[in-house]
């Protein structure tokens, strides 16, 4: 079995006997439907409901991972974003029985390439993925050097993993997490949550994610325009190929069948 070292994947715990109810309340995803075996795509968003990080949850109700004996969460997101969230919920934790622990440097993500069963491992699974998975281990694993193919596929599958420069920018829409399943419209509050329902509910989507193929470099922060040079959306994930690249991008909705390019690419949208 070849395992792929997700290097840039970093891990939150929130352990406790409150971990499960405080957590509920700062996250798009239901943690009513977290049992073991089955994890969770999420964000958590700001009052103004964008999107602080993407990331996916797993119950460690065996412990297999962590030392409590209390409910204990893992969760998975960009590396360089747990300090960042642990800084912003530590203000709203104080009155919870739970605890946030950064396990980054003691806890390993690697991707397979297949949903076969693994016998002594912590895998972890999300419907938005349609046939990886990842295993959580607190022990060094021999791993292929590029997890370039994992990448591609996520960005293929719409799977953008938010990054400290793209902290707070975006809505879930425009990541397209209100139609993939990683935002429950029937749970209770959370933070943002009346910004992200009325969207839903009663606006338009401006803003679309798209992935396409382009014939240069390709980078996220960049711009990118339509054929006649209007700034209409900008890439947020990109991996290079041997062709050119392959990225993600959040575009203007009136754009999706319209010539776009970057400053050093075409874009062909994938439709």
């Amino acid at each position: 079995m070849e395992v792929i070292a997700l290097k840039q994947q970093g891990i939150l715990e929130i352990t406790g006997r409150d971990a499960i109810k405080f957590f509920q309340g700062y996250c798009t995803c239901n943690l009513e439907a977290l049992v073991p075996g089955k994890s969770l795509l999420g964000a958590i968003t700001n009052i103004q409901g964008r999107v602080e990080t993407t990331f996916i949850v797993a119950l460690d109700s065996e412990h297999q991972l962590t030392e409590s004996t209390n409910q204990s969460l893992l969760i998975s997101m960009h590396r360089d974003m747990v300090n960042p969230i642990i800084q912003l919920l530590q203000h709203y934790i104080v009155f919870s029985k739970a605890t946030l622990i950064d396990r980054s440097s003691d806890l390993y993500c690697y991707g397979v390439m297949s949903c076969a069963p693994l016998a002594d491992q912590f895998t972890v699974s999300i419907e938005q993925r349609s046939a990886r998975q990842e295993i959580w281990t607190n022990q060094v694993l021999g791993a292929a050097i590029s997890d370039n193919q994992w990448q591609e596929q996520d960005i293929e599958e719409g799977l953008v993993w938010i990054n400290e420069a793209q902290r707070g920018r975006f809505q879930p829409y425009e990541l397209g997490l209100s139609t993939n399943g990683a935002v429950d419209f029937q749970k209770g509050c959370y933070l943002g949550q009346e910004i992200i329902a009325r969207v839903q509910y009663r606006g338009k989507p401006k803003k679309v994610l798209i992935n396409g193929e382009a014939d240069g470099e390709s980078y996220p922060g960049q711009q990118v325009y339509t054929e006649d040079n209007t700034l209409c959306g900008e890439i947020v994930a990109s991996i290079q190929t041997k062709t050119g690249a392959l990225c993600a991008a959040i575009v203007d909705s009136t754009v999706r069948e319209q010539p776009i390019h970057s400053d050093t690419a075409v874009l062909t949208i994938r439709l």
